[in-house]
């Protein structure tokens, strides 16, 4: 497949991932992320993708979940602008979650 087959729905699913997020869908904004890091994990969108999948995985109280999202980016796209991002963020949600007492601190 050309660069410009993948880019065309690699972008479209960016826009109705991002479109879900205005309108406060974030389990369909979720899936659209899922997706583009799944099936497009080469292209440019697929770390800013599953940056985004982990975000809204924290912002529904999934800590764990979003922890490996996070690091998964750092992991695979280690030289991406987002990955610097997921590092940090990495480490958030489990402190977050300790200082509203949620969390055990060995469950790292």
């Amino acid at each position: 497949m050309s660069t410009q087959n993948i880019l065309l729905p690699v972008n479209g699913l960016m826009g109705l991932a991002t479109n879900a997020e205005a309108e406060t869908k974030p389990d369909e904004a979720i899936t659209y992320y899922a997706e583009i890091a799944s099936k497009f994990g080469t292209t440019y969108l697929a770390p800013m993708a599953l940056l985004s999948q982990a975000r809204l995985t924290e912002g529904k109280g999934q800590l764990k979940e979003a922890r490996q999202l996070y690091e998964m980016v750092v992991q695979r796209y280690p030289q991406s602008v987002v990955a610097q991002i997921a590092s940090v963020e990495a480490s958030r949600p489990q402190r977050e979650a300790w200082k509203r007492g949620e969390a055990n601190r060995s469950d790292q």
